[in-house]
């Protein structure tokens, strides 16, 4: 058995092209402690102060789809929700972004930009950070945010 002295008494000299900073690895299979999920939320203080007299709103919802069914709920999204984002008052644009994950697995965010949180009201009703969903969206989603972010354009 080895003493902790015997096993790290000599130093690491890193070799020509080697950085002298050594890599941390992530192991993914550990969740975050829960006082980082706390303070991570607690730096998350959304800005919901209407700002709409110099500035724009961003809505930003999340989802996760199977990737077989992205064209599909992509269409779908775009005749439900963004086309009724389009028809409000107050709203600028809207549009749908997606990215692929692993495991057959698709991300799909809604992105729409409205002059005032009481444009947003008009589509959210008086909890604009609850999201809103569609008849068909459970068929779909495989994973949902049940909330939605804000974001003032800063530029």
């Amino acid at each position: 058995m080895s003493t902790y002295d015997e096993h790290f008494s000599h130093a690491h000299v890193p070799g020509p092209g080697e950085s002298s900073i050594p890599e941390l690895e992530i192991d993914e299979t550990i969740p975050p402690r829960p006082e980082e999920e706390v303070a991570d939320v607690a730096r998350a203080e959304p800005d919901v102060a209407d700002h709409s007299h110099h500035r724009n709103i961003v809505r930003v919802w999340r989802g996760v789809i199977r990737t077989e069914d992205r064209d599909e709920y992509v269409d779908y999204v775009e005749r439900t929700g963004i086309e009724e984002y389009r028809a409000l008052p107050g709203n600028k644009d809207a549009w749908t972004l997606t990215r692929e994950l692993a495991d057959g697995l698709t991300e799909i965010l809604t992105v729409s930009r409205w002059e005032s949180l009481d444009s947003i009201r008009g589509f959210a009703g008086d909890d604009v950070d609850r999201a809103v969903y569609y008849p068909e969206d459970d068929r779909f989603l495989v994973e949902r945010d049940d909330t939605v972010r804000h974001y003032v354009q800063r530029s």
